[in-house]
């Protein structure tokens, strides 16, 4: 098991040295881009934990032996993948579509139906294979952070990166490693991490005590700025366009392969290694790293010799510019089809239960579309299920992620009316269900407000505009779920309360606030309802606080929050109202 780090550095000449002098005169003519902290990793691990290196070896030529025993295994390998957008920045707060994006390149690129498999130069044609892996999305989760992951240096934390993969220190946590490949996408700083993974791990087969990286950290990360087909990082004045294949490069660590130079030492000098290698007979022998270049020239060891092929800048394992990287070779896809018939084994052959029957619908960008009913019937009805649905976030009470699923209308008035039907529950006896409406995409949604039997009618609509409704269980995180059927009516339906109050009457002080914000509804109308309070991405940050005409003076301690612009958001007798409120010190 080792680390995997890929880098991108700006390119500057080798400093002149008397140790660079003594090795080669023909270092200080090469850019000297530290893109891979691989050995460096691996040495640190073997600090750690002695036998490490040994144990990183014997994997590899078990499913090295193992693949050229069995050849291909199984025709399709299908991965449940879990992502998670840990996010500080609004640019860091990935879209679905986003994620989305970099789901369908991993399958492309992973069952070899990327269309740049065109550009492959003709002596590799009897090399190349497709791995007939498929990556199947199951769940995205988001986590707002105020943690920093990044590093830099020659010698980065490692840490400090695998800080990400735990909410303890502002990051998420795993769902299941044996059953899931978990994608964390966050920022990972200025240092140049593009990414990094941890090939298969043999903790199994290790004594006690000497346990390296816990299963909760196997996965993979990705910057976010790399993430998708159009990414771009930008580094010490220097800009890096990338079309989604840090992801697929990194995959290909978490299921045991190695960069096609073999991460020899003097390659980290930048000089040509040639006797270190990947371990694979198909790769042809390279000494460096193509450094985000796609010179079909480049023939870094052996040249000249008989049956030389230059270096395979078109190898995903390479760092040629990601828009020449195309390929597997037969060699690397026996490794990973092993690897997938060994050391991770659980993760091809278990299906999660969001992958078994996930709703249509469990994701915004497959709302399914209401008609609202103007009539004051329910003649429109939909029938759904958020039975197996992933999270989105955090529910409107604060009380974690809600296994929601997603409707769209177009608005036909001022105010909508959500009513659900028929509502059974899947498991336990709770029949209550929530709902959010928003507007915006995914980038910069909106929330108007959020309902449940009490409370169900949402305003401040525009009418022509599409509007999405997020269902979810108000008991999921005891894992319930509800079959139900929805219906919209136009306008509010009568209840026990049908005085409206004035906007006027709520008043929240001081503001701006230095954490502790009153509020103070000053009415003689009997009314009942609740407050939540979100920040400027709709996200709730408070639980939601029940309160009717006997609780006309309350506080709310926002004093834990960031400083900036948050929305007080009053449900009251049918009627929506919002409040801004400023932190400030």
């Amino acid at each position: 098991m080792s680390d995997q780090f890929r880098f991108f550095f700006m390119k500057n000449i080798l400093t002149a040295s008397l140790l660079l002098l003594a090795i080669s005169s023909f270092a200080q003519t090469i850019p000297f881009h530290h893109r891979c902290a691989y050995d460096h990793a691996v040495e640190a691990r073997e600090t750690d934990y002695p036998g490490y290196k040994a144990q990183v070896n014997a994997i590899f030529e078990a499913a090295r032996r193992m693949a050229d025993e069995e050849g291909g295994l199984r025709a399709t390998y299908t991965i449940p993948v879990a992502v998670h957008v840990v996010w500080k920045e609004n640019e860091e707060h990935l879209t679905e579509e986003r994620v989305l994006e970099q789901l369908a390149i991993l399958n492309e690129d992973y069952q070899r139906m990327n269309p740049d498999t065109a550009l492959m130069r003709s002596i590799f044609d009897t090399i190349v294979a497709n791995p007939s892996i498929e990556f199947r999305l199951d769940s995205i989760i988001w986590v707002k952070t105020t943690s920093t992951f990044g590093g830099g240096g020659l010698f980065p934390d490692i840490n400090a990166f695998d800080e990400v993969k735990a909410s303890a220190t502002g990051g998420s946590d795993a769902l299941d490693p044996t059953s899931y490949l978990n994608i964390w996408m966050t920022n990972l700083g200025a240092g140049g991490v593009l990414g990094y993974a941890y090939p298969p791990d043999g903790l199994s087969n290790w004594p006690t005590g000497s346990a390296a990286p816990t299963q909760a950290e196997e996965g993979v990360v990705i910057d976010s700025r790399v993430v998708g087909r159009q990414g771009s990082y930008n580094v010490s004045g220097q800009s890096l366009t990338t079309q989604g294949r840090t992801g697929t490069h990194e995959v290909g660590h978490y299921l045991g392969l190695r960069h096609i130079w073999g991460d020899g030492l003097l390659s980290q000098l930048g000089i040509p290694d040639c006797n270190a290698d990947d371990g694979l007979n198909d790769t042809p022998n390279a000494g460096l790293p193509s450094q985000f270049a796609c010179d079909t020239t480049q023939n870094t060891c052996d040249a000249g010799q008989a049956g030389d092929l230059p270096d395979m800048i078109e190898n995903f394992m390479d760092y040629s510019d990601e828009s020449c990287q195309n390929s597997f070779t037969n060699g690397q896809v026996g490794i990973m089809q092993a690897v997938l018939t060994a050391e991770r084994a659980n993760l091809a052959n278990t299906m999660p239960m969001n992958t078994a029957a996930r709703p249509a619908n469990d994701m915004r960008i497959n709302a399914v579309a209401l008609q609202v009913n103007t009539d004051g019937t329910c003649t429109n009805v939909a029938s759904s299920t958020n039975l197996n649905a992933s999270a989105s976030w955090s529910t409107c009470a604060g009380t974690g992620f809600a296994n929601d699923v997603w409707f769209s209308f177009t608005a036909t008035g001022a105010s909508i009316n959500v009513t659900f039907l028929n509502v059974v529950a899947n498991n336990g006896t709770a029949t209550d269900l929530n709902f959010e409406v928003v507007e915006g995409d995914s980038q910069a949604l909106t929330s108007l407000g959020c309902g449940d039997a009490s409370t169900s009618t949402i305003s401040g609509l525009t009418a022509g505009n599409t509007y999405y409704i997020r269902v979810y269980s108000n008991d999921a995180d005891a894992g319930n779920s509800h079959n139900f059927d929805i219906c919209l009516q136009e306008g509010t339906i009568s209840s026990s309360y049908e005085h409206t109050l004035a906007e006027n009457s709520l008043n929240i002080y001081p503001n701006p606030s230095r954490g502790i914000v009153n509020v103070e509804i000053n009415t003689s109308v009997e009314f009942a309802g609740n407050i939540v309070v979100r920040n400027l991405l709709g996200q709730c940050i408070t639980e939601k606080l029940n309160i009717d005409h006997y609780s006309q003076n309350l506080q709310i301690d926002l004093s834990a929050q960031p400083l900036g612009i948050y929305v007080i958001e009053f449900s009251v007798n049918g009627q929506k109202m919002v409040k801004k409120i400023a932190l400030a010190k």
